[in-house]
């Protein structure tokens, strides 16, 4: 496969033919032997960690914490960024901005699930 900086992929199949293991592997969910990789053009040792950085991974379920808020949710998505505790917290007011989660940021993930999809109970 190759892919294009800065464009959107979609991996579709039937079910259990590996879309997942596959997508949980390049993220580093999951680990595997020695794999090798074209990158920009170069064949290189797959390494999990260095590809995490450069990709961007969206769960099925959105991979939040429901339990947690909005706030705390997206400081485990940041735990993992090799940056210093100020550039994530720069990061952090970015998405915040981005995403209009101001009003959002001390509220439970699960109720924002709840009123967006406008459920009675």
């Amino acid at each position: 496969m190759k892919f294009q900086c800065g464009k959107s992929y979609a991996l579709i199949g039937k079910s259990g033919c590996g879309k997942s293991t596959l997508l949980n592997t390049i993220a580093g969910l999951e680990k595997t032997g020695k794999q090798y990789v074209y990158f920009n053009g170069q064949l290189e040792q797959f390494k999990s960690n260095f590809y995490r950085d450069k990709l961007g991974y969206l769960f099925q379920n959105y991979g939040l914490i429901d339990n947690l808020t909005v706030n705390e949710n997206l400081d485990i998505g940041l735990a993992y960024k090799k940056i210093s505790k100020k550039e994530k917290e720069q990061l952090k007011i970015r998405y915040i901005e981005q995403f209009g989660l101001s009003n959002s940021l001390k509220r439970k993930v699960h109720t924002l699930v709840e009123v967006n999809n406008n459920v009675s109970l």
